[in-house]
């Protein structure tokens, strides 16, 4: 399960080109990864239990795809939520 904080200050710096590594090293681990050598896609997954009257689990996401090792494309959900 990834770690929130970790997770917006990888995307604080996500640009393309940047080296998958540096992404890692930030966030820690992928909890999902589908990758072909230097090339795929990373998942971060960060659920939060916000109560049966607030929409039950809020997942936290960061999905980046990259190729050669490089950065090409990020996507992120929800990383703005309130922590409460």
């Amino acid at each position: 399960m990834g770690d929130i904080y970790k997770m917006r200050n990888a995307m604080q710096i996500v640009r393309p080109g940047l080296d998958i590594s540096e992404i890692v090293r930030i966030a820690g681990a992928p909890d999902n990864a589908n990758t072909n050598g230097a090339s795929g896609c990373y998942v971060w997954d960060a659920p939060v239990w916000k109560g049966i009257f607030r929409g039950g689990y809020v997942h936290r996401m960061i999905t980046i795809y990259f190729q050669d090792s490089k950065v090409v494309s990020w996507s992120s959900e929800n990383l703005e939520r309130s922590n409460w």
